[in-house]
C-alpha cells in the first residue's frame, strides 16, 4: 500500500472527524463510558463494477477488519441507479438514496440482519469532474461529455479536478452525511485512441510524482496502490465510523489524553490501525 497520503494529512482529517462526528446511533456519551456496538449491516449501492470493487478493497481491508473498531457487515449491491436525474450533486445523492431504500425493501430497512434491532447503513457515491477551462464543467454530467475534445487543447487548458462525494445514510437514525474527496491532475492526450474516456487520459499529480503513467486511472490495481478520488472519500468514511469508537475504548482503558500531542499520536496510530497507512 502506497504512503501517498502522509500521516499528517490523515491526522488532520481524523482530528476534524472526531471533533465533529456524533455517534451514528445518536446515543449520548457520558464521561468515558464505552458503548456496546452490535453488528450492523452496511450496503454500498452502485451500478459500476469498478466502484463496487474499490469499495470492497476499502471496507474489506484486512487492517480494518482486524482492528476491532468496525462492527459492520459490509456488502456491495449491484444496483443500477440510472436513469440519473439531471440536477446538482445533492439532489442526485438524495435520488440515489431513495432508489437504494426502495431496493432493500421494508424488511431490510426496518429490522436488523444479525438478531438485533439495528437497521442498515446505506452508502452511495457520485463523481464529478471539473475543468477550470470550462468554468467548472462538465461537473456531474461527465458521463456524457465528449472527452475527445481534450485531444486538441494545449497543456495549460487540460488541468482538471475530479471529486467523489459519498453519502452515508443510517436507516436506524435517519441521519445522512456526505463526505467529499478530490484529486487534481492533468488530462494527457492519447492520439492513438479515437474516442478516449476520462480514465484513458487522467493522470493525478501525486500519481505522476510516483511514476504512474496516463492510461492507468481505470486500473483497479493502480487505484488501490496510489489511491483514487473514490477510495479517498471512502477512507474518510472509515475514519468517521471508527475513530470515535476507538477513542471511547482508549478513554475507558487509559483515561484522558495528557496533551494534544498525545491525542495526535493516537490519531496517527488509529489511521495505521484501520487503513494500514
Amino acid at each position: 500500500m502506497s504512503r501517498v497520503r502522509s500521516f499528517h494529512t490523515w491526522s488532520r482529517t481524523a482530528c476534524r472527524t472526531l471533533a465533529r462526528t456524533e455517534d451514528l446511533r445518536q446515543v449520548s456519551i457520558s464521561g468515558v463510558q464505552t458503548l456496546p456496538w452490535p453488528t450492523q449491516q452496511f450496503y454500498f449501492f452502485s451500478g459500476s463494477k469498478l466502484k463496487s470493487e474499490i469499495a470492497t478493497c476499502v471496507f474489506h481491508r484486512p487492517s480494518l477488519l482486524e482492528s476491532g473498531c468496525f462492527p459492520f457487515n459490509f456488502e456491495t449491491k449491484a444496483l443500477p441507479l440510472d436513469p440519473e436525474i439531471q440536477a446538482d450533486e445533492r439532489m442526485i445523492a438524495e435520488d440515489k438514496l431513495l432508489k437504494a431504500k426502495i431496493h432493500i425493501g421494508t424488511s431490510d430497512a426496518n429490522s436488523g440482519a444479525h438478531g438485533n434491532d439495528l437497521r442498515p447503513l446505506l452508502l452511495i457515491e457520485d463523481s464529478s469532474i471539473r475543468l477550470p477551462e470550462l468554468g467548472g464543467g462538465p461537473g456531474p454530467y461527465a458521463k456524457h461529455f465528449p472527452w475527445s475534445w481534450v485531444q486538441h487543447q494545449p497543456a495549460g487548458k487540460r488541468r482538471t479536478v475530479v471529486h467523489s462525494t459519498v453519502t452515508l445514510a443510517n436507516c436506524n437514525t435517519g441521519r445522512t452525511e456526505s463526505i467529499t474527496a478530490h484529486l487534481a491532475g492533468e488530462l494527457v492526450p492519447q492520439p492513438e485512441l479515437e474516442n478516449p474516456n476520462f480514465g484513458d487520459m487522467f493522470l493525478p499529480d501525486d500519481w505522476k510524482s510516483l511514476g504512474a503513467e496516463a492510461g492507468s486511472y481505470d486500473s483497479l490495481d493502480a487505484r488501490e496502490k496510489f489511491g483514487c478520488h473514490i477510495s479517498r472519500a471512502m477512507e474518510k468514511v472509515v475514519l468517521a465510523l471508527t475513530l470515535r469508537r476507538h477513542a471511547e475504548a482508549h478513554l475507558e482503558s487509559h483515561g484522558q489524553f495528557e496533551s494534544f500531542s498525545d491525542f495526535r499520536e493516537f490519531v496517527c496510530q488509529h489511521v495505521h490501525k484501520v487503513l494500514g497507512k
